[in-house]
């Protein structure tokens, strides 16, 4: 066998392995089995002291109401363009209500990792990658061989010119 043909036979089972867990990563990321709890929901519930403690992680909020054994944990989310505060505010919420004796709000750093990339970006971009790489494997470095349309046109079945 080949050495190099095995080698890159390992490459594309690794790089189509990450898409899928990526993609799989992704679609877990997006399906939640409770309903979201509404920005306005989440205002009227502080107004009326429900609600304990909130973690704000970028857009996505996770609403604790009571504490201990009995705490109930809703997912909400709030505007990109503003801060979680000032949305409360601007909904009613007054800043007595939002005081630290009354409410916890923790707010987790981005990921270091997303500025580098998101998941949707990585797997795209390898697909992208993955496909151009099938085109010319086993063919001279960068060439792409096109379908002849017939016997006909043998001379039609050249390497498309050849890409850096």
């Amino acid at each position: 066998m080949n050495p190099n043909r095995s080698r890159s036979t390992i490459i594309y089972v690794l790089l189509f392995a990450a898409i899928i867990i990526l993609a799989f990563y992704s679609f877990n990321q997006n399906t939640s089995t409770q309903e979201t709890l509404s920005i306005n929901q989440l205002a009227a519930d502080i107004q009326s002291g429900k609600v304990s403690r909130i973690v704000e992680e970028e857009d996505r909020l996770t609403v604790i109401y009571g504490s201990g054994a009995s705490a109930i944990e809703r997912i909400s989310h709030k505007e990109t363009e503003t801060t979680l505060v000032s949305q409360l505010l601007d909904l009613g919420v007054s800043a007595e209500m939002l005081g630290a004796d009354r409410i916890n709000i923790n707010v987790k750093p981005p990921s270091p990792w997303l500025g580098i990339a998101s998941a949707s970006g990585i797997s795209s971009h390898l697909s992208s990658w993955a496909v151009f790489s099938g085109l010319s494997s086993g063919r001279r470095r960068g060439a792409i061989m096109l379908p002849c349309p017939s016997a006909n046109h043998a001379p039609a079945c050249l390497p498309v010119t050849s890409l850096p």
